[in-house]
């Protein structure tokens, strides 16, 4: 290029170079007064829309994509005073105005305050928000094809924001009680945009902070925000929980003493809330806690729909930790202050709710969902008593719930299981109608196992029961479970089972069948057995309840079976109310409840030895060895109140086949020996030397009816006359010879029906049944001198439901079976019990208390006898004073009162010869009936106890007065109807005078 050229470009360069620069100095000389102008007539217009004053201190051009605006500055509308102030906004154009259309690319805010007033119900800034609800109404679905403002040229696509610092001031705003809010501010506030899978994301991300006065103290709070939107119904919102510096939570998201946390919140548009790591704490103390919980709600605000809130709750691995202290436990707490925070009450004027609407508003209406989920869940319950036993947990449990809307119905299936201290797993499955309220639940037990903590606990509380320390036992304060426990054995125990429910909730009714079985359970109770009495068997069950209009239970079916022995059982309990009329004085109505009941138990015909092998060891104990032939079969019902047992109306049939017999009896107990006799030692404890009794061979044929022959056969045939037992056993008292006062007392005060029962009373029972109910313990027994006499001959004393069991089953095959004489049975009985420390049979007593023989005997003296036999060594203390107590001698008295009232009258004499006569049987005990005249004469006579001088070298066992040293009586005696008259004593005979017998 020539010189010339070279010139002329250079000044060219330097002219354009010269009108760059001229141009930009005319750019930041010119433009931000243009652009302030133009803010500033926005501003009027925008102070004409809201009546605000808005002012703008400059506007600085930092480059040629960079604009500064500073000191922005809202009014209050009605103060005056500033409502938002802006220090300083940075705005960054994406392209150079001229050159591209000119874009926010980039805003920057610093130090934004705001002045919040609230006042009567209204804050200052209401205005604002209503022109923006008018403005979006303006700018609605229905204004999308008119042209867009001129501004959202500028703001297209939205540019990134950010803001450093927003602090708001405000007066004191009361929340909730001694809780106020003073202060909320934000930093960091950063929005921006990006596209994804086609999709705009605005991102916002933020730092938010309030100030709380929480009972005159003020804590600042902190929690961070992170959004991203997709759209108006598409995008999340992740808030984290405010804490404090010293890492707590707000007062007002508590609930009592409960604090109710979690670590993020993230609200899914448009109706899904998730929590992160929810939980519930007291102090340091966790009651709940979860990995998530994700809750989808109808609508948002809260709105019911389809008749729930809640469209889906689903909880990860949830554990709840429950603490059971003496006061009670904290879940149960938290709940009563959840549900008196939540629970909305009452306005006036709202109608009383019955309980169905309180039971429709507390369940439907606020906690269905219609899909519920819980995965994983564990309970574990710590017992924190002062009588602490054992811990109880939970483990892997599951939970699936669905509410299908239209219909109204609810499904539900939990499966879980039991780690201590039982171990267990189960299925519940579930359908509740909530139209008709009916419901259906089947429960499956598959395995149901102890474990070494259920020793442990069962053993810490046999402890406490047995000692009673360092807790009393009555306020021990045993859980269900625990009082199961407590007497169960079930070391190597397991158990499976299957139950289902069919009821109604508006009805309060439901049906139960179940099924299940047991292996390795015991019990251990000391009223039942001295040793665990085995629970194996199998159980089939059909069952009906109701609590309207009373509570009732009917046991439709219920099937046992153990070994291969079966047993059936079914009845009602049901409560009703009585009304009763008063006579007299206190005429008038009385009204109670009761429970009336109609019961029926029944083994069905089969094999008598099954029977037998199935009863648990601990209840036949001492039978072991008993083997039977032929089948047997009973059934027992009864029907009546609780409150009027004497009034029960039972039945009570046993039947046995044609061949049925005991061929082999357990050692030392063979009912046979009753009649072909053996040598008796005696059981007393008490005893400080062994006493052996010689019971001589029966004196009485027994015939029965052989069912298989069809014929009447001798069973038993005496080998010796009474008259070859009195010689060799002077003295054994046959029954014959029995003083017939002691027959007639007896049998008057210990076993009234004795000659016409089989061996049992059933008026006894259903005394010592109303007795024992009325009392609330077993205070009475219903023991006849049949079934005395075989315990004191076959059994220990004992005191056990087992016990009583095998001695009534003895007792039955002693009547029933092998027709052992009443006569026998008495002669027996008189001839072994106590009578005194280490004083046995009758003809022992007679001589230790009154030296004389049993026939001898007068009716005082017998009396005194027969009252001292509930507690016979209070016997010595009377014969040794000389003289007995008032108590005693009333007792006596009234025991031949009652004697001669049931026995003597005539009406009483004819009664019972008609009822031998119907039974085509002898008279076993013809009565000895004086006239009244000669009982009372007889009482009046006094009692002399007879005690032999220690020092008498002799030491007569019977009175010398009456009596030679070998018994040989002084003076010949003649009885009459047991009432002995000494002929050579005159004095006795103008008391006493003569009657007779037959008066």
């Amino acid at each position: 290029m020539s010189s010339k050229n070279k010139r002329i470009l250079i000044i060219l360069l330097a002219v354009f170079g010269i009108l760059i620069l001229g141009a930009a100095a005319a750019w930041y000389a010119v433009v931000p007064g243009i652009i302030h102008a133009k803010l500033e007539e926005a501003f009027t217009a925008a102070e004409q829309k809201t009546g605000r004053k808005i002012a703008l201190g400059d506007v600085r051009l930092r480059s040629l994509r960079h604009l500064t605006l500073n000191d922005i500055t809202i009014a209050d509308k009605d103060s005056k005073q500033p409502a938002i102030t802006v220090d300083q906004v940075d705005l960054y154009l994406a392209g150079i105005p001229g050159i591209a259309e000119p874009r926010l690319a980039d805003v920057k805010v610093n130090d934004v305050q705001i002045t919040f007033n609230y006042k009567d119900g209204h804050h200052n800034f209401e205005d604002l928000l209503a022109l923006v609800k008018t403005t979006d109404r303006e700018n609605g679905d229905e204004d999308d094809e008119k042209t867009p403002p001129a501004w959202k040229r500028y703001i297209t696509p939205l540019p990134d924001v950010s803001v450093n610092d927003v602090q708001i001031a405000m007066p004191s705003l009361p929340l909730v009680a001694s809780t106020s809010l003073t202060a909320l501010n934000a930093k960091n506030i950063a929005v921006s945009t990006e596209s994804r899978d086609a999709k705009k994301v605005i991102k916002l991300t933020a730092t938010a902070g309030f100030t709380l006065d929480e009972k005159g103290t003020k804590n600042e709070y902190a929690s961070t925000l992170s959004a991203e939107m997709m759209g108006k119904s598409e995008g999340a919102l992740t808030l984290t929980m405010p804490r404090n510096k010293a890492n707590a939570i707000p007062e007002l998201l508590k609930v009592a003493d409960y604090a109710i946390e979690t670590q993020t919140l993230t609200w899914t548009l448009p109706t899904t809330l998730t929590f992160d790591q929810p939980r519930i704490a007291k102090g340091d103390t966790t009651l709940f806690a979860a990995e998530r919980a994700n809750i989808r709600l109808m609508a948002l605000p809260p709105k019911k729909v389809s008749g729930v809130y809640f469209k889906e709750i689903d909880l990860k691995k949830p554990v709840v930790n429950m603490t059971l202290n003496d006061e009670g436990n904290d879940l149960t707490a938290f709940a009563k202050a959840l549900k008196s925070a939540f629970i909305l009450p009452k306005h006036d004027g709202d109608a009383v709710d019955s309980d169905a609407d309180a039971r429709q508003r507390d369940i439907k209406d606020y906690y269905f969902s219609q899909r519920f989920y819980v995965s994983d869940a564990s309970f574990h319950l710590h017992d924190a008593r002062k009588a602490a036993r054992a811990d109880y947990k939970m483990e892997h449990l599951n939970l699936e719930s669905g509410y299908r809307s239209i219909r109204k119905i609810v499904d539900l299936r939990v499966t879980g299981e039991m780690t201590s201290p039982l171990k267990t797993a189960w299925t519940l499955d579930g359908i509740y109608n909530m139209k008709n309220e009916d419901f259906q639940a089947t429960l499956d037990v598959p395995t149901f196992n102890a474990t070494p903590e259920t020793k442990a606990m069962r053993e810490k509380i046999r402890t406490y029961l047995r000692d009673g320390e360092p807790v009393p036992r009555t306020k021990l304060n045993l859980t269900p479970l625990e009082r199961i426990l407590a007497f169960f054995e079930m070391d190597n125990a397991s158990a499976r089972g299957h139950l289902t429910i069919n009821g109604n909730v508006a009805a309060q009714s439901a049906s139960l069948e179940t099924a299940f079985s047991t292996k390795g359970f015991s019990i251990v109770s000391d009223i039942i057995s001295t040793e665990p009495l085995s629970l194996d068997s199998e159980v089939k069950l059909k069952a009906n309840v109701a609590a309207k209009p009373y509570p009732s239970l009917t046991i439709a079916e219920c099937e046992i079976t153990r070994d291969l022995a079966k047993v059936l059982f079914n009845g009602t309990f049901a409560k009703e109310h009585m009304v009763r009329q008063r006579t007299g004085k206190l005429a008038g109505t009385t009204e109670y409840d009761t429970w009336r009941y109609d019961l029926a138990l029944q083994l069905p015909d089969q094999a008598a030895q099954t029977v037998f092998d199935a009863i648990p060891h601990a209840i036949r104990t001492e039978l072991d060895g008993l083997q039977a032939r032929g089948n047997i079969a009973f059934k027992l019902t009864a029907k009546g109140r609780l409150d009027d047992i004497d009034a029960t109306q039972h039945k009570f049939d046993l039947t046995t086949s044609d061949d049925f017999g005991v061929f082999a009896w357990p050692a030392n107990r063979d009912l046979m020996a009753l009649n072909t006799g053996f040598l008796f030692h005696v059981n007393d404890p008490n005893a400080l030397l062994p006493h052996d009794i010689v019971i001589p061979a029966s004196t009485h044929q027994v015939t029965v009816f052989d069912r298989v022959r069809r014929v009447m056969t001798d069973t038993y045939l005496p080998k010796q006359t009474a008259d070859d037992v009195r010689i060799r056993f002077p003295n054994w008292v046959l029954f014959e010879d029995l003083n017939p006062w002691l027959v007639q007392l007896i049998t008057t005060t210990e076993d009234g029906s004795f000659f016409t029962h089989a061996g049992f009373s059933p008026l006894q029972i259903k005394a010592a049944l109303a007795r024992n109910v009325e009392r609330g313990e077993f205070y009475r027994g219903a023991s006849t001198i049949s079934m005395q006499l075989i315990k004191n001959l076959f059994f220990d004393r004992n005191k056990t439901l087992a016990r009583k069991g095998q001695e009534a089953l003895y007792t039955w095959l002693m009547e029933s079976i092998l027709h052992i004489p009443k006569q026998r049975i008495m002669e027996i009985y008189f001839n072994i019990i106590e009578f005194g420390p280490e004083i046995y049979g009758i003809e022992e007593a007679a001589k230790y208390y009154f030296g004389k023989r049993s026939d001898a005997l007068t009716l005082n003296e017998a009396a005194f006898l027969i009252a001292i036999i509930p507690g016979p060594r209070k016997g010595e203390l009377y014969r040794t004073q000389g003289v007995v107590s008032k108590a005693l001698q009333k007792t006596m008295n009234f025991y031949i009162r009652e004697m001669y009232r049931r026995k003597c009258t005539p009406e009483m004499l004819a009664q019972m010869r008609a009822r031998f006569e119907k039974r085509k049987m002898p008279v076993p005990f013809e009565p000895c009936c004086p006239s009244a005249a000669s009982i009372e004469l007889m009482q009046q006579q006094p009692i002399t106890f007879y005690v032999p001088d220690p020092r008498d070298p002799l030491k007569y066992d019977f009175d010398p007065a009456l009596y030679l040293p070998d018994g040989t009586p002084l003076i010949p005696v003649q009885r009459s109807c047991g009432y002995t008259q000494q002929a050579a004593d005159s004095e006795l005979g103008d008391i006493f005078g003569v009657y007779d017998a037959n008066n």
